[in-house]
């Protein structure tokens, strides 16, 4: 029998347990578990609670050096393998966070992948008593893939101990291909609920959206012709918001029992990082944290365009994200990003959508005035993806295509020298595969 590796079979049991809520299997020792013992029917729930959970694990991980590598996060403790980020050098695989976190962006994208597998087995034999589990693995896989391509410009699908060659830096597009697979397959699943089919729907959106991102980054960015109108992205947004609530969102959760999130973790309890007082936040005297989270005026120093107050959806992301310390809650897709895919098509020349109305649709959930062209529609679109999209992993995107420089990137950075790098292979999967050379 194949011995999957002890520690991380035991995090995935645990995970799974935990979000579950009970017990799982039956065995005396969890150091002892073999392939087998997960091998079973009965066990497809807790396979997706583990694959969500190591998904969570890895998106957050990640999301703290991207956010680093943005003008969102900088760095304020004392490991100088951030300020490296921070300052805008990104492509160093030696970096002690892109290596620190890339083992848990693969172990993600495997597990993911395999418990898709495993379910599609047991529904095969007649023997997956509740397909929603197969349509919640195939939406787990689909927001791991799109992580990698989103924030990656190289990386490897290795099989446990087995390594393998690197995607190739012009395949990593195709990651986004796969995920759109995912969820066509997650939709497929008969009789899940409706909240299941918001997320794939949006989902779905997001990864044909980021595939037209990709080709606006690469071979070079795009600056002259910044903007996505992508036929299968709007309708997708266009599916997904008729099933979804006004302030939908889709959220990877955290919590004492499963597990904490890394990017709340390093900003809220140990002070590594904070929300970059240069663009969002009003900080206290040290620098360390925001003034006073009990009022706006002196916790967001970023404000709304039109109506010249401090932001209120800024200031409503940093609520949930400071107070729930290191378990804020990551949204992975939203009622308010399909408004900005339309939006974002409109402003391209799109003629189905209007830019107003989709723009509106946002601001109202906030009691904001209507745009009516105050500022012009780039400046707008800009402004609202920015507040809108906070800690989600689309800034350094929008940075680089919309030429916008952090105010910590120095000017030989290779984020300033070459814009559109992103993170590359980290050095232990270099030394472990020989299949790769950095």
């Amino acid at each position: 029998m194949k011995h999957i590796t002890r520690s991380f079979l035991a995090f995935v049991i645990i995970a799974g347990t935990m979000l579950a809520g009970c017990n799982l299997l039956d065995v005396n020792n969890p150091n002892s578990l073999v392939e087998d013992d997960i091998n079973q029917p009965v066990t497809a729930e807790f396979l997706t609670n583990g694959s969500e959970a190591t998904v969570a694990d890895g998106v957050s991980g990640f999301l703290a050096v991207y956010s680093v590598a943005s003008d969102e996060l900088n760095w304020v403790g004392s490991f100088d393998a951030w300020q490296d980020i921070m300052i805008g050098n990104f492509n160093d695989p030696t970096n002690q966070f892109v290596d620190q976190e890339y083992p848990t962006v693969s172990r993600a994208r495997w597990w993911a992948d395999d418990v898709i597998q495993r379910l599609n087995e047991f529904d095969s034999e007649g023997l997956l008593s509740d397909r929603t589990q197969l349509s919640r693995a195939y939406l787990y896989g689909a927001i791991i893939y799109v992580t990698i391509a989103d924030m990656f410009d190289n990386f490897v699908f290795t099989d446990r101990a087995e390594g393998g060659p690197p995607i190739g830096e012009e395949n990593m597009v195709n990651l986004y291909t796969t995920a759109v697979e995912y969820v066509d397959q997650g939709l497929s699943v008969s009789g899940i609920s409706t909240e299941l089919e918001a997320a794939l729907l949006g989902m779905r959106a997001r990864a044909n959206y980021s595939r037209a991102m990709w080709s606006k980054m690469n071979p070079s960015v795009n600056t002259a012709d910044p903007l996505i109108n992508d036929s299968e992205a709007v309708a997708d947004a266009q599916a997904a918001l008729a099933v979804m609530g006004a302030d939908y969102k889709y959220q990877l959760t955290f919590s004492p029992s499963t597990l904490n999130n890394y990017v709340a973790q390093q900003t809220n309890q140990r002070i590594e990082l904070v929300v970059n007082p240069s663009v969002y936040i009003v900080a206290d005297d040290a620098g360390r944290r925001v003034k006073n989270i009990q009022y706006a005026d002196s916790t967001v120093q970023l404000q709304d365009p039109i109506d010249n107050i401090p932001d209120p959806v800024l200031y409503n992301s940093l609520v949930e994200f400071i107070t729930a310390i290191e378990y804020a809650p990551i949204t992975v897709v939203s009622a308010r990003e399909m408004h900005l895919i339309l939006a974002e098509a409109a402003a391209a020349g799109n003629g189905s959508v209007d830019f107003n109305t989709q723009i509106n649709a946002i601001r109202s959930l906030n009691d904001l005035t209507d745009y009516s062209g105050q500022i012009t529609q780039l400046e707008m679109l800009q402004h609202t993806r920015q507040v809108n999209l906070f800690l989600q992993g689309r800034r350094l995107h929008d940075m680089y295509r919309f030429d916008t420089s952090s105010p910590q990137w120095e000017t030989n950075s290779t984020a300033e020298s070459t814009p559109g790098t992103f993170f590359p292979i980290s050095i232990t999967e270099c030394r472990a595969n020989p299949d790769v050379s950095c």
